[in-house]
């Protein structure tokens, strides 16, 4: 009988990269007859299986932090901007652990009490402070514990998460094992942490024997409209690029809490024909098709679905260069100097006027996008779990 595993995470019902790759490995893993469930700690989020096609087999339990836990620890909010703030206090582990952890004790129970209630064999904590959690009450779990890395090692430790650097380098050696998206993280959590992670991509989200004819004059890219996608700086690249180029669109797809101030820069740059803002849509595999050139903005990634999705659909990039890019998609992009505007603007006329180096980097895009086949990612999963 296969393994009972079960995935810890905010919610697996809302837009993201996590969630997408999420329900593939999910699927997969069902396929292969194993059990799944998901544990999420959001529930402001209503089941919708068919968001990205979740296999139904897939058990949710939602066990979200009780009223009673958010009122009793609102002022944490402050202590953990002061950790955030004063590096050295998160040597005393306790702290660190109280903070981002221990304070949720009555939602901490009830997920530990459902993992061995329902003999759970390996509980993945997707992000770090899941599997912060799994690292700390691994003596009261009677399963395999793994943590998931969605993102760089920058984005996790030097910016985003840096007051759990200092648990992460003495107490990852807990963990059963520990998942990066590519070589480059595995190498600086070896550098950072002694520990040997292990490298598993990302698999594709669909399959398309159709490419793009790259006949149409849009640029896309996808995601959600926050800070790290780097869509500001993406108008600014693009209103350059347009002063010599009037026939090409932008398409930006996606939903989040900047789009107002993404509209607001598109109508004072009088770009409200050129850049449109599409809302989250089932049908963005159609907008692959329909673009020729896929534009990444970002200013931190592990390994984006959008990248791979571009590449199935045969769509060149354009990207900023981030670690995961110059490893995986170079073959494919052209890959510009992190901040360098201008020239991401230059990189944008570059390929929207040359069809042959057009042509050559489809081509490209379509080989790289075979090695994100979830037939090869599962076999991955299946030998650590």
């Amino acid at each position: 009988m296969k393994k009972k595993v079960c995935f810890l995470v905010s919610t697996i019902f809302n837009l993201g990269g996590v969630q997408r790759c999420l329900t593939i490995i999910a699927n997969a893993l069902i396929d292969k007859g194993y059990e799944v469930s998901i544990v999420c700690t959001d529930n402001n989020y209503k089941i919708d299986y068919n968001l990205y096609g979740l296999n139904k087999k897939t058990k949710i339990k939602f066990i979200p932090v009780s009223i009673w836990e958010k009122l009793l620890f609102c002022w944490t909010f402050i202590l953990k901007k002061i950790l955030e703030k004063f590096l050295f206090l998160n040597k005393f582990i306790s702290l660190t652990n109280f903070v981002y952890c221990k304070k949720r004790f009555i939602q901490n129970k009830k997920i530990i009490n459902y993992l061995n209630q329902n003999n759970i064999d390996v509980c993945v904590g997707i992000g770090p402070e899941y599997t912060l959690f799994l690292g700390i009450y691994k003596d009261k779990l009677n399963c395999k514990i793994i943590g998931w890395q969605h993102s760089s090692f920058e984005a996790y430790f030097e910016k985003y998460f840096k007051s759990l650097t200092y648990w992460f380098k003495n107490n990852i050696s807990v963990l059963d094992n520990y998942i990066v998206l590519n070589d480059y993280d595995k190498k600086r959590i070896k550098e950072a942490f002694n520990y040997e992670a292990d490298c598993i991509y990302n698999p594709k989200s669909f399959y398309s024997n159709e490419k793009s004819k790259l006949n149409n004059k849009i640029f896309i890219t996808v995601g959600r409209f926050s800070k790290v996608k780097g869509y500001e700086r993406l108008i600014d690249s693009f209103n350059i690029f347009n002063q010599k180029n009037k026939d090409w669109k932008l398409i930006i797809i996606g939903e989040g809490e900047l789009k107002d101030v993404l509209q607001e820069k598109i109508n004072n740059n009088n770009l409200n024909d050129k850049i449109l803002l599409i809302d989250r849509t089932n049908k963005v595999k159609d907008y692959y098709l329909n673009s020729s050139i896929y534009v990444l903005s970002s200013f931190h990634e592990g390994l984006p679905m959008v990248l791979i999705e571009a590449c199935e659909c045969g769509l060149p990039i354009i990207s900023y260069d981030l670690p995961v890019c110059v490893e995986q998609f170079s073959d494919c992009s052209l890959i510009i100097e992190d901040g360098d505007i201008n020239g991401f603007a230059d990189a944008m006329d570059k390929l929207a006027n040359d069809k042959k180096l057009l042509k050559d980097l489809a081509n490209k895009a379509i080989i790289n996008s075979k090695k994100y086949d979830i037939k090869n990612i599962i076999k991955k999963w299946e030998k650590i779990l």
